[in-house]
């Protein structure tokens, strides 16, 4: 799984990382830089996360089953008791 994710994520920080080479050769004028950050990290990041998501086996998903009920556990439990604390002030 780690693969998977570190195998999603290069491309984007790869990048990231010539943009910031061409900001700093100022290549790039800093006009612009706030929709490119918009656009790589509103479509470009969970669209790439997306696609290998579905391109990852049943079986390296099926792997990960305990790590994603302790996550989704965590998840819960956190919501919950913000929750619990946001609407019974003490």
């Amino acid at each position: 799984m780690t693969y998977v994710i570190v195998h999603a994520l290069a491309p984007i920080f790869i990048i990231m990382l010539l943009g910031f080479w061409a900001g700093k050769a100022k290549m790039v004028d800093n006009k612009n830089v706030s929709l490119l950050n918009i656009f790589v990290m509103d479509f470009a990041l969970p669209a790439t996360l997306f696609s290998a998501t579905v391109q990852t086996p049943w079986t390296g998903i099926l792997a990960q089953s305990p790590l994603i009920l302790v996550l989704t556990l965590a998840m819960w439990i956190t919501y919950a008791a913000i929750y619990f604390l946001a609407t019974n002030r003490l």
